[in-house]
C-alpha cells in the first residue's frame, strides 16, 4: 500500500517515505519504519519542550540580595547563610559596601521560599594564631544568631541588622 500526495497533501514526510519505499523494493515495512521514527521524533521533541518549560527539578528559588549592617553601618566583609528547614542553604559573600547576593545551587539563583534562619560570619585572620571577629560570634551559629528572614518573593533590598550591644570587634587567640 502506498500513500500518494493526493491522499494526504499536507504530510510531506509520509510522501517522502513512499518515494523511498517504492525504490527499496521492501514497500510497507520501510514506510512503517520511517513513520515510527517520525512518531518517535515527535515524542522526543515534545519531551524536550516539556522539560524546557518545567523547572530544573529543584525547589523553587527567587533572587535575593541585600545589605548587612552592624550598628547601623554596612558590614565590609564576611558571609551570609540563609538556612531553610530541610533544604539546601543559600549563601553569599558580603562586599565592601555590605551588599550580598544569595546562591543555592547556582551563582545568584536565589533562595527557596519560606521563613529561614540566618547566620552571618565576618572575621579577619591576622596571623596563624589570631583572628579578629568583625561581628559577635553568636551570629555565626543558626541556633544562637536569633536572625531569621521570610522570603516570599524576589528582592534586592533585604536588610539584615546586627549589633555589638555596646561592644566591638575583638581578637581571638
Amino acid at each position: 500500500m502506498s500513500l500518494s500526495s493526493a491522499d494526504a497533501p499536507g504530510d510531506a514526510a509520509l510522501q517522502n517515505v513512499d518515494l523511498l519505499s517504492s525504490y527499496s523494493g521492501h514497500g510497507e515495512p520501510l514506510r512503517l519504519m520511517f513513520t515510527t521514527t517520525r512518531v518517535g521524533f515527535i515524542f522526543l521533541a515534545a519531551a524536550v519542550v516539556f522539560q524546557a518549560g518545567c523547572s530544573d527539578g529543584l525547589p523553587v528559588r527567587v533572587p535575593v540580595s541585600g545589605t548587612v549592617y552592624i550598628d547601623g553601618k554596612p558590614l565590609s566583609r564576611g558571609s551570609v547563610m540563609v538556612i531553610p528547614s530541610g533544604e539546601r542553604p543559600a549563601g553569599g559573600s558580603i562586599g565592601p559596601d555590605g551588599r550580598f547576593s544569595l546562591s543555592t545551587y547556582e551563582r545568584n539563583d536565589g533562595v527557596i521560599l519560606g521563613k529561614h534562619m540566618v547566620t552571618i560570619q565576618a572575621t579577619e585572620h591576622l596571623n596563624e594564631t589570631e583572628t579578629r571577629w568583625l561581628t559577635p560570634k553568636k551570629y555565626g551559629n543558626a541556633s544562637t544568631s536569633g536572625l531569621s528572614v521570610s522570603i516570599e518573593e524576589a528582592t534586592d533590598d533585604l536588610r539584615i541588622e546586627l549589633t555589638w550591644d555596646g561592644k566591638g570587634p575583638f581578637v581571638e587567640r
